[in-house]
């Protein structure tokens, strides 16, 4: 039996897809009109789970993590360009997440114990910043602008939103959002720049304006924890998956009409990200039969796997 997949990842132009899985495979889709060709394989890519994320220079490379120390760059072919080993003042770094900023201009890392590294591209990837949390970080996203603010979203229910400084290479913690009585799992931004959506391990969707950092409504929704909340790519559609068999439910941004649900969809057991929005507003890959598929379907209609 296949292993189940963990995440799911597109490029800025749609014509390639990571799906990484519990055996520590990456492969790499190059995304056809009907569906995918044969994928390139990465095969032991860490010693865990892998985490990836594509370059926002480029659509051909992306950065991997898998709860060892190093985090890998690759090719679309599998190629592994250049590694880079994360030392921590204290103990040894088990990284959990990768994530380029929106002008591609810093990495950031985040280990198991809540410590963010942050790494400036442009300088060879020199280390820029680091800074430790209070509490064990689920997700971190860049907002949509830049490399100004990072926020990221803890155990403890709240989101930190931290404020790197190039020239003198410190970040801080700014402002913390409150008010979530679980963890928070995931945190995404509307493409927009108008929203961001923060899913909770109680199963509610907490929605929050950019302009006043103010929560304005919560999507109740099933007693199950929320894995992933996805915004299409014009902020139309906000889909959101859960731990294990509730279908994805997708909703209309501007009225948070539920507008349907995927048929067979799963984030599976163990999965993380189970759908990602294509360039084109209505069309969409997600995860299906347990955790063990990837489908490429359009609204209400498949169109291969």
């Amino acid at each position: 039996m296949q292993a189940e997949i963990t995440q799911l990842s597109v490029n800025a132009t749609g014509n390639r897809v990571i799906n990484t899985r519990t055996d520590k495979t990456i492969r790499v889709w190059k995304a056809l009109q009907l569906g995918a060709s044969s994928p390139s394989l990465i095969e032991n890519a860490h010693r865990d789970i892998p985490r990836i994320l594509w370059n926002t220079n480029t659509d051909l490379s992306f950065a991997s993590v898998g709860r060892d120390s190093w985090v890998k760059m690759w090719t679309c072919s599998g190629r592994l360009e250049r590694e880079i080993k994360v030392l921590k003042p204290h103990g040894t770094a088990v990284l959990e997440l990768v994530e380029y900023s929106t002008d591609g201009k810093v990495l950031c890392v985040v280990d198991i114990d809540g410590t963010v590294i942050l790494y400036d591209v442009a300088d060879n990837y020199s280390k820029l910043a680091l800074i430790k949390l209070v509490d064990h970080v689920n997700d971190i996203q860049w907002t949509n602008r830049g490399h100004d603010y990072l926020f990221a979203a803890l155990d403890n229910g709240t989101v930190e939103i931290l404020h790197p400084i190039m020239k003198t290479k410190t970040v801080t913690v700014v402002h913390t959002l409150e008010g979530h009585k679980s963890p928070v799992t995931c945190i995404r931004f509307d493409p927009r720049g108008r929203f961001f959506a923060c899913g909770t391990k109680e199963g509610i969707v907490s929605l929050w304006r950019t302009s006043n950092m103010l929560n304005y409504r919560a999507l109740s929704l099933v007693d199950q924890q929320v894995v992933d909340v996805e915004y299409s790519r014009d902020g139309s559609y906000l889909a959101v998956a859960f731990a294990q068999d509730t279908t994805i439910k997708v909703y209309d941004c501007d009225t948070l009409e539920q507008l349907y649900e995927v048929p067979n969809s799963s984030a599976g057991k163990s999965g993380f990200l189970a759908l990602k929005w294509l360039p084109h507003r209505a069309n969409f890959v997600y995860v299906a039969e347990n955790g063990r598929v990837v489908e490429f379907a359009k609204r209400d209609q498949k169109i291969g796997k």
